[in-house]
């Protein structure tokens, strides 16, 4: 893990030395992210018959940097975000508005306390994770499971059945579905 961690910082290194000596760093705008997390073992030590459905947020904590010499004031969110935010955060930091094309919110936001966010996996199948402040709602689409999670939102927290939460179940699985639709749609134009 240490020599990982070192041989990424080396290559990151390297490539602010290229951008540097091309004349092209004061122009360049970095991102690091990744494409996914550590994967844990999540289903390790769980009853037979009984598999918790998984996987929880921290399977998807990303690295998301932004770095440009012009960036004087740093700025960083310990909130919920996903892939589908980073186009919108950096549309708006360079003055571009957004429109209905983007489901990815800015992360910058001020107030982002009604904001969905959405959070694909598909270590076992295509599963969506949807966040709505304290509450978790995840639905595998492979297996057509729902589980939603409250206050404590890990993959090995409590779970509870969509009929805990009827009201909430319902809004959460309609927009998973709007957002299966548009992602169906979205690729659709691309490759037609």
């Amino acid at each position: 893990l240490k020599n990982s961690i070192c041989y990424q910082d080396h290559i990151i290194g390297k490539m602010d030395k290229i951008l540097e000596d091309r004349g092209i760093a004061e122009d360049t705008i970095t991102i690091l992210t990744s494409d996914h997390s550590i994967r844990f073992d999540y289903d390790k030590d769980q009853k037979k018959g009984k598999p918790q459905i998984s996987p929880g947020e921290e399977q998807n904590a990303l690295p998301f940097i932004i770095r440009h010499p012009n960036i004087e004031k740093k700025i960083s969110f310990d909130g919920i975000g996903s892939h589908l935010d980073i186009a919108p955060t950096l549309l708006k930091m360079v003055g571009i508005s957004l429109n209905d094309q983007f489901q990815g919110i800015n992360l910058f936001e001020e107030d982002r306390s009604t904001k969905i966010t959405f959070i694909i996996s598909t270590v076992k199948g295509f599963n969506i994770i949807l966040r709505d402040d304290e509450y978790q709602y995840y639905y595998d689409l492979s297996n057509n499971r729902i589980a939603i999670r409250y206050e404590n939102l890990s993959s090995t927290g409590q779970e509870y059945l969509p009929s805990d939460f009827p009201a909430r179940n319902e809004i959460y699985k309609k927009l998973c579905i709007q957002f299966i639709h548009f992602q169906r749609q979205y690729l659709a134009t691309i490759f037609s």
